[in-house]
């Protein structure tokens, strides 16, 4: 898909970045520039969260869809509440006491896996690590699960960095989780 340099002009002024003269910019490339420009809004905005983990979810399984994944996700963060808070009932929870995770996909076409950021109640961060690791290995039994504690703001930056690197990829800008997106009201 191209847009025609006019309507590319006025977005990218306000944005203030250099436009090369009769040049056609793709969706694609838009996002990139438009990545570039704002990781560090997604580092405070992780920063101001008080992200404490960053999970990578690997399926291992061939063809699965994003929509099958992100379903996945929601059934990994179900069963993980359930766990962490020694509860049948997570929903039931107030909205602090519950978990927090944004997860962003990563090769979509051929070998989908997410990472997450997440933040875990700090009363709970000492059984994380162990009751992810079950979950996960419960619900995708061919699949693999890395979960480390973020301590430190470059903890955080490398975190952050390391998640979002595919983000400005159209497909996967437009599909990643939130863990909030699953809870019922």
């Amino acid at each position: 898909m191209y847009i025609e340099k006019p309507q590319v002009t006025e977005t990218l002024r306000s944005q203030q970045l250099p436009l090369e003269a009769d040049r056609r910019f793709t969706t694609q490339e838009l996002l990139e520039r438009e990545f570039k420009q704002n990781r560090a809004a997604f580092m405070e905005f992780f920063l101001q969260l008080k992200v404490n983990f960053c999970v990578t979810h690997i399926f291992n399984i061939n063809d699965l869809s994003i929509n099958s994944g992100t379903k996945k996700m929601g059934q990994f963060f179900y069963n993980l509440e359930r766990k962490l808070f020694k509860t049948k009932y997570p929903y039931k929870l107030p909205r602090s006491r519950r978990l927090l995770a944004l997860c962003y996909p990563e090769h979509i076409h051929s070998n989908l896996h997410f990472h997450s950021l997440v933040v875990v109640p700090n009363k709970y961060c000492s059984l994380m690590e162990l009751s992810a690791t079950r979950c996960w290995n419960k619900l995708v039994p061919s699949g693999a699960i890395e979960v480390r504690p973020i301590v430190t703001v470059e903890d955080t930056f490398r975190a952050t960095t390391y998640s979002i690197k595919d983000i400005w990829k159209e497909l996967n800008y437009e599909s990643f989780v939130l863990s909030s997106q699953f809870w019922r009201f």
